[in-house]
């Protein structure tokens, strides 16, 4: 007996509503079947396509809340773009609480693909009432979850073409240069090569990053290991949705190397990574990090090979540096020299100017040859405030003196928010920029033993009246170096100098300083006067507030300076 018009009816609702109805065009199991765990987590799969074909896909996840917290995607694993994604418009409700699912024909072109599935935040706290409330406060939450067994993706070849798949590994590529990938919390991975002529390269790097603040947390950067300069780094601005989560950032870019040694560097902060995605991961997720291949054609006459950055005994290494400290360190050169200059310290989010920090100055003129500053210093990983300054610098022949201050929080072993990748080089250190020459060209320098220093007050405090006496066999040119606080009005903190009667011979005023950087009431001298051959006092007066190790503005830019010293010319 043939099944009544009502019944066949049925039949076809039936398979509508349960399942769309399998032609029998298709191979009966899939190439690539992936389920959901029960956690969140993700799964791929990797295939290669023969020539073109159509594939059925068969994807079911959940759409909640306006966010995925299970989909399928498939990506060209030659070009790493996406390919194909579950969405809200080309799903289906297939349920209820956002079940959604994708059952459709892909034509896909001859080539290489990965598959994958992702669920994420799959788990709510589970609350019918009143009472569900107040017990979690007290007793703790009940967490219910979403996983759904349906979850997953099938892909399906027609019967007749079944013998245009294979396998692959997806690991590796051709015309790669450098991978730094599958990247996990709080690490900093490089890797570095040398080139003999010029290329251009992708640079593809998936990571971390809010364009709201402008922030990355997980990101890259490639340095000239030869002058120590940045040549490219994660810019947010230059930065596209990497897919899933808003925070999940791509870069991929061209760039042109010239001959030379360069390090490729990606680090992260403690969350959000290959590690653990605490929101849904990007669509290339196991490339989180960096990557850099040569482009296609750019290969002739090129020869890669791999680089290793070794690093000589310091020069200068003023490291592990904690709360309210204050080092430095001296040193004399015979001749112009380069050094590489490598310095962490913090500058807070909503400050401009840097609260641990170190600088470089000339003993004999006092200049500031060198300053950590926002522009030559780049985030260090960890908590935002934390800077990194990396660079080669040129130093004439002379006398040098190295400083480092810190304020009342957030150093080495005392960090307030994420330390930074290379928590225990928290201050300056100084290496000589070229190997080959001979530790000779540095050697060690003191200003107690420098003959030309007369008289040096310096790191003056509050409230504090100090002086100190020189002679001159002769009549002499001398530097009168003081840093002080004033305004128009007067000056508070001050120096000045007497002879043996008791004049005054020069004195500090407003009118004869300028501004020494920092708070506009931090003023300085720096000028040559003559004098007789006879014996001279020194003094120097400071107030109650605002003077070294107790700024209430921010201090000048030598802080330990703060005080007068007189010097030969």
């Amino acid at each position: 007996m043939f099944p009544s018009k009502f019944s066949v009816s049925i039949i076809v609702l039936l398979c509508t509503a349960i399942s769309p109805c399998f032609s029998d065009s298709w191979s009966a199991d899939p190439f690539v079947d992936m389920a959901a765990e029960e956690e969140s987590s993700w799964t791929s799969f990797s295939f290669e396509l023969k020539d073109r074909v159509d594939v059925l896909v068969d994807a079911t996840g959940t759409f909640y809340n306006d966010d995925w917290i299970a989909r399928a995607w498939i990506l060209d694993s030659d070009s790493r773009r996406l390919v194909w994604e579950m969405t809200e418009d080309n799903s289906k409700k297939s349920g209820r609480k956002g079940k959604r699912r994708f059952y459709d024909e892909l034509n896909l072109p001859r080539g290489r693909y990965e598959a994958y599935f992702s669920t994420n935040h799959i788990t709510d706290i589970h609350i019918e009432g009143l009472s569900d409330v107040i017990d979690g406060i007290f007793r703790g939450f009940n967490y219910k979850s979403r996983f759904d067994k349906d979850w997953g993706i099938s892909i399906y070849l027609p019967k007749d073409k079944t013998d245009l798949y294979a396998p692959f590994d997806a690991e590796g590529g051709t015309n790669e240069i450098v991978r730094l990938t599958e990247v996990e919390n709080d690490e900093h991975v490089k890797a570095g090569f040398s080139v003999n002529k010029e290329i251009a390269v992708r640079v593809y790097s998936v990571c971390e990053g809010r364009t709201k603040s402008r922030e990355m947390y997980d990101y890259g950067w490639i340095i000239d290991a030869d002058t120590r300069q940045q040549v490219w780094q994660a810019d947010i601005r230059k930065s596209e949705n990497a897919g899933g989560s808003a925070k999940n950032r791509l870069f991929d870019e061209t760039l042109t190397l010239k001959p030379g040694n360069y390090v490729v560097h990606f680090i992260t902060d403690d969350s959000h990574s290959f590690e653990e995605f605490n929101q849904m991961p990007p669509y290339d997720l196991r490339h989180w990090g960096i990557t850099l291949w040569v482009q296609s054609g750019d290969f002739q006459d090129v020869e890669i090979t791999p680089y290793e950055e070794s690093e000589p005994e310091a020069v200068v290494n003023l490291t592990g540096v904690g709360d309210e400290e204050f080092v430095s360190a001296g040193f004399t050169l015979a001749q112009n020299t380069k050094f590489r200059v490598y310095a962490l310290g913090e500058q807070p989010h909503s400050n401009r100017e840097f609260v641990d920090y170190g600088w470089i100055e000339n003993a004999g003129t006092k200049e500031v040859v060198w300053k950590m500053t926002e522009e030559n210093s780049t985030h260090a990983g960890g908590g935002n405030k934390n800077r990194v300054a990396d660079q080669v610098i040129e130093l004439p022949a002379g006398n040098y003196m190295v400083y480092y201050i810190t304020d009342d929080s957030h150093s080495y072993d005392e960090w307030n928010a994420g330390p930074p990748i290379d928590p225990e080089r928290w201050g300056i250190t100084l290496w000589l920029a070229d190997s080959t020459l001979s530790s000779d060209v540095v050697q060690p320098y003191t200003e107690e033993d420098d003959p030309s220093i007369l008289a040096k007050i310096t790191k003056v405090g509050d409230d504090e009246h100090l002086h100190k006496t020189f002679t001159l066999k002769e009549a002499r040119a001398v530097r009168v170096f003081a840093l002080g606080e004033g305004d128009r009005d007067e000056m508070y903190d001050y120096g000045w100098i007497e002879d043996r009667d008791g004049e005054v011979i020069w004195e500090m005023h407003y009118e004869n300083t300028s501004h020494a950087g920092g708070a506009r009431k931090n003023r300085l001298v720096n000028e040559t006067i003559e004098l007789d051959a006879g014996t001279y006092e020194v003094f120097y007066s400071s107030d109650g507030s605002h003077s070294f190790a107790e700024w209430n503005a921010t201090p000048p830019g030598n802080p330990a300076d703060w005080g007068i010293t007189i010097s030969l010319e």
